[in-house]
């Protein structure tokens, strides 16, 4: 056939091609041959048939092993994320996937095949390099089938390809295909393709949460550095729009400038202040709007870059027993601006505000009902921590994960001084984008980070969930740059936040998340070794696999239940015969001298009687095979053509019930004119 989709189809206006294709009447082999069909219900079919699935439906997938989900978009079930919020140490060791975010692409290809059985997915079995795809496969086991006959020739399964080729294997015994394909790194192992954002609110109706487009060219809220923008070298101001890091950009193609509208971005692209020497000599910080600052910008390490980002949910929500212990950042790089320690010392930009540390009500010790157990619950971090009103997991390992936000304290009307996650609704001031002042919502920027720990495999990195104490410890404890570029550099997501003016947040009382948001950001991950238990991935002592990814599944939600008697007996409801009425001719005809008609949804076993108004029996058929059909080609048992007119048809099925119908036909003059 040949391709020429030139248009897609919109059966609204009638408009596009609607065959993708154009079917030739020759193939290299001789003439194509041509297979009809008829749809039908399985209900029918042995003994009564229940079809739990759809062509294409997927299937809940356990990781017990490894990590990366290629380019499959991964979600996480209920279940498992609120056994990672119930964790001691925000981990779990089995992670549950729903059946349409697998990180693997299992699928249901025929419904009427699938068995109740419990699989096994060993990848990579042998403990060679997953860097070397061409030399690693997978293994697929029915532990069921197993157990029942011992016979490893029928349980188990090999792909016939490498992870490096692109390839849908089809299990047709059991009713499902797998399509594991190892995702390669692109720009030498640098990029990671961006798969998917989204927020989602429990109440549409009132999306209280916004963000701060990003703009192109030399502009303040130019703040997601991708492509191609140079400035003029012989100007600084300029420079420091730059999109181009050190003559290698990180994101050429723009793809991160899209996600969620261009409100998030990952750490290595966001735009930071600098100290630039104007035209006139003076100098001065700029941008002043800006998620982090010269010295913390870019890819800080082989494991900050793109390919270092994590697929991520974050969740907005009033449950304050839910929410984050996390440091506030100082967003304002103008230190005589900035909020002042207690000490009278200038805070710098992205170092811990000057502020002493608040309850999850905000309030400081000098404050009415200040509740020091939530503003210091570890006894030793008096400045500088408050409550993300929220929560960060990583849907790739199962670990929820630390966060901070941002304020600019020197933007007191826009909440950027009080230590509560609360932005405002203006970027700019009354002028607009006309030469205003930019507010950015008080500069409340979310920072999301990743556990160091395992993908460094040092203790001396950023941990998962640890209630801010990590970077407590290297942001204020007198922070050198090498401290502080440890902490940043397990930053791998950064979002702007507005509030939504017409729907205001709620006061900090009430928990302030109005309905819970839910930001989703999706990215593709090559598979490889990761254990949920120790940091160290060559102690295999606990391993099943070599810490290689290994999962589980269960097909019982998406099996087909057999000799359903209930099922059987509502069968009886649909039994029918078509065409009724037939006049004289019907599309199951196959010739001018075929008559034909189809008794349609009738079970394997039943006796079909057909009768005339005047209660002589015409036609009677045993059935006893697994069509759901019975052809009836309009004569009698004495393979007579039979006269027009009205005939009675009584199924009886045995143990189950019977079914009378009534069809009319005209009969058509038999035509000989081709003899």
């Amino acid at each position: 056939y040949g391709y020429n989709n030139y248009r897609y189809f919109n059966s609204a206006d009638g408009t596009g091609q609607d065959i993708p294709y154009k079917a030739s009447r020759k193939g290299a082999v001789g003439s194509i041959r041509v297979y009809s069909g008829t749809p039908h219900l399985p209900s029918p079919e042995s003994g009564g048939t229940i079809q739990n699935s759809s062509y294409g439906d997927g299937v809940i997938v356990t990781r017990l092993e490894g990590k990366g989900n290629s380019d499959n978009v991964i979600e996480l079930s209920s279940e498992s994320e609120t056994a990672i919020l119930e964790s001691a140490n925000g981990r779990v060791s089995q992670l549950t996937y729903s059946g349409d975010g697998s990180p693997v692409n299992i699928r249901v290809v025929d419904p009427l095949r699938v068995p109740d059985a419990d699989f096994e997915l060993r990848v990579n079995a042998s403990d060679s390099n997953l860097e070397d795809a061409d030399e690693s496969y997978w293994i697929l086991t029915n532990r069921t089938l197993l157990n029942a006959t011992n016979d490893s020739t029928k349980a188990i399964r090999y792909s016939t390809k490498a992870l490096n080729i692109l390839n849908e294997e089809l299990l047709l015994d059991w009713g499902l295909s797998i399509t594991l394909h190892q995702y390669q790194y692109a720009n030498g192992g640098t990029f990671s393709d961006p798969l998917e954002s989204s927020i989602a609110f429990d109440n549409p109706s009132a999306p209280w949460l916004q963000g701060i487009p990003d703009r192109e060219g030399f502009d303040e809220l130019n703040w997601i550095r991708a492509g191609t923008q140079e400035g003029d070298a012989e100007l600084e101001e300029e420079v420091v729009y730059n999109d181009i890091k050190a003559g290698n950009p990180l994101d050429e193609d723009e793809k991160y400038e899209g996600v969620l509208g261009g409100t998030w971005a990952p750490y290595c692209l966001v735009s930071f202040t600098d100290e630039v020497t104007l035209a006139t000599g003076e100098t001065e910080m700029m941008p002043n709007i800006a998620p982090t600052v010269k010295g913390l910008e870019g890819d800080l390490s082989p494991f900050s870059g793109i390919n270092g980002l994590n697929n991520v949910d974050v969740v907005f929500t009033s449950e304050k027993s839910l929410w984050t212990r996390c440091p506030v950042l100082e967003m304002q790089p103008v230190e005589e601006l900035a909020q002042k320690a207690y000490d009278g010392d200038d805070p710098e930009k992205m170092r811990l505000r000057r502020h002493p540390s608040v309850d999850k009500k905000g309030r400081k010790p000098s404050d009415v009902g200040y509740n020091a157990s939530e503003a210091n619950p570890s006894g030793n971090q008096p400045v500088g921590m408050s409550w993300f009103p929220g929560y960060a997991i990583d849907v790739g390992t199962g670990e929820r994960l630390n966060m901070a936000f941002g304020e600019d304290s020197w933007l007191g009307a826009d909440n950027g001084n009080d230590m509560i996650f609360n932005p405002s609704s203006r970027i700019y001031n009354g002028f607009g984008n006309f030469g205003g002042a930019v507010y950015a919502g008080g500069q409340h920027w979310i920072y999301v980070f990743k556990n160091s720990q395992f993908e460094e495999g040092s203790s001396n990195r950023m941990p998962s969930y640890d209630k801010g104490n990590y970077m407590y410890e290297n942001l204020e404890e007198a922070p050198s740059t090498t401290t502080v570029r440890r902490v940043f550099r397990a930053c791998t997501w950064v979002g702007s936040s507005l509030s939504n003016e017409d729907f205001p947040m709620l006061s900090v009382e009430e928990g302030l998340i109005p309905n819970t948001a839910r930001i989703k950001l999706r990215v593709s991950k090559s598979y490889d070794k990761y254990s949920p238990l120790v940091a160290d991935v060559d102690e295999i002592d606990q391993a099943e696999n070599n810490w290689n990814p290994l999962y589980t599944f269960s097909t019982k939600s998406v099996a087909t239940t057999t000799s359903d008697e209930t099922t059987l007996t509502n069968v009886l409801d649909v039994i029918g015969i078509v065409p009724n009425p037939y006049y004289a001719y019907s599309r199951y005809e196959t010739s001018k001298l075929d008559n034909r008609v189809k008794i349609t949804n009738v079970p394997e076993q039943c006796t079909i009687s057909i009768y005339n108004l005047g209660g002589t029996l015409v036609r009677q058929y045993q059935k006893a095979d697994p069509l759901t059909f019975q052809d009836w080609d309009l004569k009698n048992s004495k393979n007579v053509p039979i006269a027009g007119g009205v005939y009675i048809i009584h199924i009886d099925v045995p143990e189950i019930g019977q079914k009378v119908l009534k069809w009319f036909g005209v009969m058509r003059p038999v035509d000989l004119d081709t003899f």
